[in-house]
């Protein structure tokens, strides 16, 4: 068995509204750590938010490590969901609510 550090960055252009790629959920699947890096953008990236749901069921069923790293963010910012974090997560959960909403609909 091969030892070391292998990493993945998922770096190509992301799309607009195009899900997580097989090759990502795999390699997150697969790790034993996952490295998230929290910065003042991030949870304005409905993308990143979900690829987070994902690393965080994947770090719960198989027992993973996950590793934050606050870039240019105070952590209690994003714990207490103050200043420019209550404004993302007002609006993902607008964004939920109006997904429920539209997929309620004939």
């Amino acid at each position: 068995m091969e030892r070391g550090i292998h990493t993945f960055r998922d770096d190509e252009e992301i799309e607009r509204g195009s899900g997580i790629s097989p090759q990502l959920l795999k390699s997150i699947k697969e790790s034993r750590f996952c490295v998230i890096v929290f910065s003042k953008g991030y949870f304005h990236s409905t993308w990143c938010l979900d690829e987070l749901v994902k690393i965080t069921e994947f770090v719960k069923e198989n027992e993973q490590t996950m590793i934050p790293i606050f870039y240019h963010v105070d952590p209690s910012d994003i714990r207490k969901q103050t200043r420019s974090f209550e404004e993302a997560f007002v609006n993902l959960e607008k964004q939920n609510e109006d997904q429920a909403r539209g997929g309620e609909m004939p």
